[in-house]
């Protein structure tokens, strides 16, 4: 027969494995919580695109209305802008520019493009916090027709940045397209939706700044070392008030 001692230590001995199962039960339950509470909209929701509207830049492509364009006359420009929110910059992304437009057969029509970034930060504009995208200069070639011109950046001007998260931090975007000939007989169509042409750029931020922050918080815990939670504790308390009670109820039969 099994002594009353070996009974005791495998009475133990089986808490004990039911600790460790249970440890590790509740913290693969607790590593689905937190991506079921995590929101993954913010870190692929698409932010690096801003579409053209025939004065703004807009979130989301704008309707086929025969309305949604605009003329450029010599000597002028077209600005578009808009603010936008709590971004990270990517220094891995290329910015660019995706542009229809009909010249109405014109050869000789210079276009230069320029977008300009303006942070402010607690509701005041940071005049040294700013950055220009340029892109290289395009002359029309008296093609017939809507064209479609897609220009990659040359180079920043300025050192590009982080927009910083909260309700009254911002960054003003400004897309600036000028005309720089002298051809006054002939104004550029520019498409921001009509026929279902739609003109936007792309912008060096992919991701909120926040949902930055949120992914390495979530690292570094993931990678902390592990403590115990209150289920872990409970069952700690038991095993000593078990063990206790064998060892004194050996005693006194002693």
């Amino acid at each position: 027969m099994i002594k009353k001692s070996h009974w005791s230590k495998l009475i133990l001995g089986a808490i004990i494995f039911v600790l460790i199962f249970t440890s590790l039960c509740y913290g693969n339950t607790d590593n689905e919580s937190d991506t079921e509470d995590y929101t993954p909209s913010l870190s692929k929701q698409q932010l690096s695109t801003l579409y053209l509207g025939t004065a703004h830049l807009l979130p989301d492509p704008p309707g086929p209305d025969k309305m949604n364009k605009t003329e450029l006359s010599a000597q002028n420009q077209s600005v578009f802008g808009r603010n936008i929110l709590d971004r990270k910059f990517n220094s891995k992304m290329k910015p660019g520019l995706n542009l229809w437009f009909d010249a109405h057969g014109k050869k000789g029509i210079q276009l230069e493009f320029e977008i300009s970034l303006q942070a402010v930060e607690d509701s005041t504009v940071l005049p040294d916090k700013t950055y220009k995208i340029r892109f290289k200069n395009f002359t029309t070639q008296g093609a017939a027709g809507v064209q479609n011109l897609n220009i990659t950046y040359l180079d920043y001007q300025g050192k590009p940045f982080d927009i910083k998260y909260g309700a009254e931090n911002w960054c003003s975007v400004t897309l600036i397209i000028k005309r720089m000939d002298n051809i006054t007989d002939t104004k550029l169509t520019i498409y921001c939706g009509a026929d279902n042409k739609i003109s936007n750029i792309t912008l060096p931020y992919d991701r909120t700044l926040s949902a930055h922050d949120y992914e390495k918080e979530k690292e570094d815990s993931e990678n902390a070392t592990p403590g115990f939670n209150s289920v872990e504790i409970i069952i700690s308390v038991t095993i000593l008030m078990i063990f206790f009670q064998i060892k004194n109820a050996s005693q006194i039969k002693c």
